[in-house]
């Protein structure tokens, strides 16, 4: 509590510092377009850039951009001007945090743009302080708690695009915000990423390093942006035995900070000896290259799940009910597979039961995901391939 009213106070004192920037001189339009969201939001999202680029091809164009999208920069090759989000600096950093809103005010947007369904009270705040002429945004499910907080915020925007209620995934959601703004049809197509873009000396380095062979291993991330989504590590452990009985290699992936949940898995693993932990040695491009050679993926609802998807890899995922249906799955259903709890009642709550569970505990419907209905869609899947 007190940390945040300390953060209330400093943001107060930025944006009376903010009132009195002033935005640069400049002649052609500016716009800016906020989506400082996580990589599983971004590469769905990505797709719809085209539209925005089109409606404004007169105009300079300036996106925010999550810094864990950073290495795929060349999917972004349309876009000069990119600022790279780091949200852990932001919220721990008071001279970062400063610096880069004022820098969103001396810029001088003439449009602002926040094309996202789940709005967030600080992208609210920054597009505030643009000050920009034309603030767009979505009157979709804010993060707001009090309903004259919402209303409040619905105020910044001169333009609020509601989306209709039978429109379900993400990717229907940002092409119909898209033709809202760009007032048009917009052409957009599933998310794809070209591997071509991306070097694969790396992920050449690791195969050869752990003598992993291609097509004879599963990719699996156990981890997630929240640690609710996380399924138990106990019930990895099974599954990923049961890729060994197989003969399928389990390869995990994560981040630095996802090292320890990782070897916590392989410390319930029976058959540990025949996995291999690359937590922490990858960067986006590897991991890209790495899940093109598995056979397929296996995790967490998290970004590399649409990752994979984007380039057409296999994907069973255990799935909670928070979004369900509206993230994952999507595209070929027969290869972007979901396992969940068949006696949930919770889907589509976004996530309320986070509320009262401890640092670390999963989600009660992700938690309940049973490990013989994953071990049969692993057989059934394995059939098809």
């Amino acid at each position: 509590m007190l940390r945040r009213i300390i953060k209330n106070i400093i943001d107060t004192a930025i944006a009376l510092e903010c009132f009195f920037v002033q935005s640069e001189s400049h002649f052609k339009k500016r716009v800016l377009i906020l989506r400082k969201d996580t990589l599983g939001d971004y590469i769905i999202f990505y797709p719809t850039l085209k539209c925005y680029r089109k409606a404004y091809e007169d105009a300079e164009i300036t996106l925010v951009v999550s810094k864990l999208f950073q290495s795929l920069r060349p999917l972004l090759k349309d876009f000069e001007n990119i600022i790279w989000y780091d949200a852990k600096k932001f919220s721990d950093n008071v001279f970062y945090r400063r610096r880069f809103l004022i820098d969103l005010k001396k810029r001088g947007y003439d449009i602002a743009v926040q094309p996202t369904f789940s709005r967030e009270t600080m992208g609210d705040f920054m597009m505030k302080l643009t000050k920009a002429l034309v603030i767009i945004g979505v009157n979709g499910d804010c993060t707001a708690s009090l309903e004259s907080e919402k209303l409040k915020n619905n105020s910044i925007y001169t333009k609020l695009i509601t989306v209709p209620e039978e429109i379900v995934t993400e990717i229907d959601k940002n092409v119909y915000i898209a033709e809202k703004i760009i007032g048009q049809k917009a052409d957009v197509c599933f998310p794809t990423i070209d591997i071509n873009l991306f070097s694969d000396n790396e992920a050449k380095k690791i195969m050869e390093k752990y003598k992993i062979i291609p097509k004879s291993y599963v990719v699996i991330v156990p981890g997630s942006g929240t640690t609710f989504k996380i399924w138990p590590i106990e019930k990895f452990a099974k599954i990923a035995d049961y890729f060994v009985e197989k003969e399928i290699t389990p390869v995990f992936c994560g981040s630095k900070g996802e090292k320890k949940l990782i070897r916590d898995v392989l410390g319930k693993m029976d058959f540990k000896n025949k996995a291999i932990d690359i937590s922490g040695e990858t960067d986006l491009p590897t991991i890209i290259h790495l899940l093109k050679q598995s056979i397929f993926y296996f995790g967490s609802d998290t970004g590399i799940t649409h990752l994979a998807a984007a380039i057409e890899v296999p994907t069973i995922c255990v799935i909670g009910g928070g979004h369900f249906g509206r993230f994952f799955p999507y595209g070929n259903l027969e290869k972007n597979r979901i396992v969940f709890d068949k006696n949930m009642k919770c889907k589509n709550d976004n996530w309320a039961c986070s509320k009262n569970l401890k640092l670390g505990e999963s989600a009660p419907c992700v938690k309940n995901i049973r490990v013989e209905d994953v071990e049969k869609e692993i057989d059934t899947f394995l059939k098809t391939l």
